[in-house]
């Protein structure tokens, strides 16, 4: 199963399902319907995994980057491990100091600023 963006899944397609929280087993399951609903609120965590459960289903937590506009589809799925190894600089500072340390690198080196300029 091919990561893919949520605006690319119909339905008909195959999503990984939680149907166990305590187990953190998935399951495939059928994509009955779809809508698009544009809310206000937090967007892009960074995770130690690059995963995420939004509404019991299995999601990548990067979210639109630099690469994903000039990322031909036919390789849309190797995004997240991408931007994933992107991001081993930062997990592992986070895995050696913490919170604090990043804190300290984010107001020495401005990197939340910094993504975002990397951002086409």
């Amino acid at each position: 199963m091919r990561m893919k963006r949520a605006g690319d899944v119909d339905v008909d397609s195959d999503l990984l399902c939680a149907f166990d929280n305590s187990t953190g087993t998935f399951a495939l399951s059928r994509v009955l319907s779809k809508e698009t609903v544009l809310l206000q609120g937090l967007y892009a965590p960074f995770t130690m995994t690059g995963n995420l459960v939004v509404n019991g289903v299995l999601v990548s937590a990067h979210s639109d980057w630099y690469l994903d506009r000039v990322m031909p589809q036919s390789h849309v799925h190797r995004l997240p491990a991408i931007y994933q190894a992107t991001m081993a600089p930062a997990r592992l500072a986070y895995r050696l100091g913490g919170a604090p340390l990043m804190e300290f690198l984010d107001s020495k080196l401005h990197l939340v600023e910094l993504a975002s300029a990397v951002s086409l």
